[in-house]
This record gives C-alpha cells, sequence and structure tokens, in this order.
C-alpha cells in the first residue's frame, strides 16, 4: 500500500494539466456547467429551497424576509451569478478519479488543505462538499441562522435607505456559502473539497455582468472558466507537496516529473507512485 501523506487535498488531472499548473501555479475554475455532475447547482438550488422553507417555518418568518433568501437563486442561475469552480479531493489514489480524470497517463497533485487561491475581481470561499441530506440542512440552517441574527439587528433601520442593500448582500453570503457544496450524494465517493469564485454581492444584485471570463477548447466543447492562482511569497513552503503518478505508467516518469518540477523552481515536492493494477 503506498504511503501518502497526511492532511492534503488532491487534484486529479492529465500530463497536460499537470504541466500548466506547475508551470503557471494555478488552475482553470471552471464554469459549474462544465463539472462531471449534470445536476450541478440545479440539485443544489432545489435543496436549499427544501431548507429554507423548514427553517422559515419553524422561525415563523415573514415573507420579505423569505424573499430576501430566495432572490439570490435568480441571481446564481443568470450570467452575472456565474459560479467557477477549482476541484480537490480528500482521497487520495482514487480509482474512479484516476479513470475519470487521469486520461490514461494520469497525475494527483496533493496540496495543503490550506492552499489559498486568488482569482481577478472574484471572491472565493472554500469548503468540503456535503452530500448527505442531513448535513446539508445543517450547512444551509447555521448560515440562514446568522441571517436571521443580521435581519433582527438590522431592525432599526427600517425605513432608511440601505436597509435593503443589507439584507440582500447578506442573503448573497448565505448562497455563496452553501449552494456551491451542496452535491448529489451519488458523487460522495469523491470526497470533494471544492474552492468556489463568484462575483462580489454587490455586483450580483446590481446587474452587473461578471469581467475576466475566458473561454478555452477542451473535448471539442467551449468552456467558460476563471484563472485562479495559488500564493506563493518569496521563501515559503509551497503548497504543493506531493505528485503521485497514475496507474500504469512507465518507470521513466518520474525523472520527467523531477525535471519538470525543476524546471518550474518548484522544491521538496515528494513524488509518489499509485499501486493500483490498472492498465493504461
Amino acid at each position: 500500500m503506498v504511503s501518502v501523506p497526511d492532511n492534503l487535498i488532491w487534484h486529479y488531472t492529465s500530463a497536460t494539466g499537470l504541466e500548466g499548473i506547475l508551470r503557471t501555479r494555478g488552475f482553470y475554475a471552471s464554469h459549474y456547467a462544465s463539472m462531471n455532475d449534470a445536476s450541478e447547482l440545479t440539485y443544489a438550488d432545489a435543496r436549499y429551497r427544501e431548507v429554507v422553507e423548514v427553517w422559515a417555518a419553524q422561525h415563523g418568518v415573514d415573507a420579505a424576509l423569505r424573499s430576501h433568501v430566495l432572490q439570490p437563486l435568480e441571481w446564481f442561475s443568470s450570467r452575472r451569478g456565474t459560479v467557477f469552480l477549482v476541484s480537490f479531493s480528500r482521497s487520495a489514489n482514487d480509482l474512479s478519479q484516476w479513470r475519470a480524470y487521469g486520461g490514461g497517463s494520469g497525475f494527483a497533485l496533493g496540496f495543503s488543505e490550506t492552499i489559498s487561491l486568488s482569482a481577478e475581481r472574484y471572491r472565493d470561499t472554500v469548503d468540503d462538499v456535503r452530500y448527505g441530506r442531513a448535513e446539508q440542512s445543517a450547512l444551509v440552517t447555521t448560515a440562514l441562522d446568522e441571517l436571521l441574527k443580521v435581519s433582527r439587528d438590522d431592525a432599526s433601520l427600517e425605513g432608511r435607505v440601505g436597509r435593503t442593500g443589507n439584507l440582500q448582500d447578506a442573503a448573497v453570503n448565505v448562497t455563496r456559502r452553501t449552494l456551491p457544496f451542496l452535491k448529489n450524494p451519488a458523487f460522495g465517493v469523491e470526497r470533494e473539497r471544492r474552492v468556489a469564485f463568484l462575483p462580489p454581492a454587490t455586483e450580483m444584485r446590481s446587474n452587473i455582468a461578471p469581467d475576466g471570463v475566458l473561454v478555452r477548447v477542451r473535448n471539442g466543447r467551449l468552456l467558460r472558466y476563471v484563472e485562479a492562482r495559488w500564493d506563493e511569497p518569496p521563501d515559503t513552503v509551497s503548497p504543493l507537496r506531493a505528485i503521485m503518478i497514475g496507474p500504469g505508467q512507465s518507470p521513466s516518469v518520474a525523472d520527467d516529473v523531477r525535471d519538470l518540477l525543476r524546471m518550474c523552481q518548484l522544491r521538496d515536492v515528494e513524488i509518489l507512485w499509485s499501486e493500483i493494477p490498472l492498465r493504461g
């Protein structure tokens, strides 16, 4: 059994992806519609509404506040609420992900779970994906309870300019922290941790289309993305801690990876081998 360092999150990719990530120290944060889950955000939208209805009934929430809570869902389905995602997994050396993302000659990049990514003009939210209904409900309810507190604390602003904006921004932040992290239970084996990039709340509610969106071609399809890079100040330890070489590859690949790391001036990265006997 391969020995894997603790507390790493893994990004599975092809040889082309490996070279690009190391060279740029960054990722393509993909538009949510290009994720492997065809129900991405559609499932989350339905679960979010379901939890909101239960929460609203339990707390006697009035129609106005309920409307504020649900309004951002419309923005999320439009261009101004576009969600871009970078995905990692807490599962190292997972057969299903080698098959899905490795492209027959794949690699898994092991990063510190504290990796910090940034994309210009976008705000990031980092969390583990919730697959079970109970943990999904807990995530959304906790955020809604905080919004309810904001609403009550802000009651003194009733009738003054600004209160609506405050509540709308708070509601956007609730959905930002929850919606991208609710996923169909069928994908639970992936144990995904993701970074979600969204425009600032003020832009979403002001009907401003997001800037910085790029388009690339993958497998004959046009895909929207934004560039997300990791922070690596000089003389600090890189968040990239290990690279696992996927099943079925030649022993010489390890030397290729070492040379690539040297070219990209990345040091102290452990090279591991998958021992899964998958035919390439």
